[in-house]
């Protein structure tokens, strides 16, 4: 049941919020007056009732506000930053979630 929270100040009407956190749909998250919001690209909210939104590791990924999930970034690319919202690309990137673009090491020493 969603609850409407009235505030009466000076003959004005204000409706501070109309959602409790455990109403707010996974992707959202519950402001302090009680509203629901978008996470923003390069954060996700993976539960319905977030309370906050959590920001995409390096590796990984949110391009779109609202998303509930984050992506790994493809093979070929990485992100190194926090609450990246695309990944770069990187000829020497291998596998999924790469977090840099460095030349793979195969452990061939020089004799």
């Amino acid at each position: 049941m969603k609850k409407t929270t009235i505030i009466i100040l000076q003959s004005w009407l204000w409706f501070v919020g109309s959602a409790a956190a455990a109403e707010c749909p996974a992707g959202n998250f519950a402001d302090g007056l009680g509203a629901c919001q978008q996470c923003p690209a390069g954060t996700y909210a993976e539960e319905p009732g977030s309370e906050q939104c959590t920001v995409a590791q390096p590796g990984a990924y949110v391009p779109h506000e609202g998303e509930r999930l984050t992506y790994l970034c493809p093979e070929g690319t990485y992100s190194e930053v926090f609450g990246a919202v695309s990944c770069k690309p990187c000829e020497h990137a291998q596998g999924l979630g790469n977090f840099r673009c460095q030349k793979p090491d195969y452990g061939l020493a020089a004799h």
